[in-house]
């Protein structure tokens, strides 16, 4: 009341009659409730406001885990990639040295072909013969300790049976014999080896027709018998691939 009081009514009565208190007071509650609404409004307005931007950041954190995530999965896609790519070269590098080898072989195979083509003994004559260093010297130094050869370009002739034999007859009479079978069928091998109860048979004359033997190399690759022939030895030979190289 002190507040209505304080007002001059003048004006309002003048202007709007006998309902100007009424009218003015009215207008008053009018525009505080405005100023109200709007302020109201406007703090509405702020907290809105602020909700957005709260749900904004999180989901720009959001996109930014994702955004991680997906970059950590290229990433490793980008790693298993090179794995594969590394593991295609190297099989590739195998594939192609497995190539070569198949055209060496082959090479090899032709070059024994064409031996069949021609005479039965043009086979023996691909390789040129070599001697062992110092061959003669050393052949001619132990004459005391006489070589036999048995050899033939045809096959079923009694070679195997005769080089064994031989020792069999050069053991008995108490000689100490050398036996070095260079024929990769094995058969004298097989044959006294069997009956020194050895089953397991290496082709020990690979190491001796590699390049590079020695004296050394001969007396690891023979085997001496335990059974049969006290005091002898066999270097032996045996079906195998590849043969030893022969330059």
């Amino acid at each position: 009341m002190h507040l209505f009081s304080s007002v001059d009514w003048g004006f309002p009565e003048a202007f709007f009659g006998e309902y100007g208190k009424v009218v003015t007071a009215a207008l008053a509650v009018v525009g505080g409730v405005i100023t109200l609404t709007v302020v109201l409004f406007k703090n509405l307005h702020a907290r809105i406001l602020e909700k957005e931007r709260e749900r904004a950041r999180r989901d720009q954190q959001k996109l930014t885990v994702e955004l991680e995530s997906e970059k950590a999965r290229v990433r490793q896609q980008r790693l298993t990639l090179k794995a594969r790519e590394d593991g295609l070269d190297t099989r590739d590098r195998l594939l192609k040295k497995a190539v070569d080898a198949i055209n060496l072989r082959e090479q090899k195979l032709d070059a024994v072909r064409s031996g069949f083509n021609g005479k039965k003994h043009d086979l023996w004559c691909i390789h040129k013969p070599r001697k062992p260093a110092n061959y003669d010297q050393r052949v001619l130094a132990q004459r005391k300790k006489p070589v036999i050869t048995v050899a033939n370009l045809k096959g079923g002739v009694g070679k195997t049976t005769l080089a064994a034999n031989l020792a069999a007859f050069f053991g008995q009479a108490g000689m100490r014999v050398m036996l070095i079978d260079v024929d990769y069928q094995g058969s004298l091998s097989n044959m006294v080896l069997s009956a020194d109860n050895v089953s397991d048979v290496s082709a020990e004359i690979n190491r001796l027709l590699e390049p590079g033997g020695d004296a050394i190399t001969f007396q690891s690759s023979a085997r001496k018998f335990t059974k049969i022939l006290p005091g002898s030895a066999i270097v032996s030979a045996n079906t195998s691939w590849p043969p030893a190289k022969i330059d």
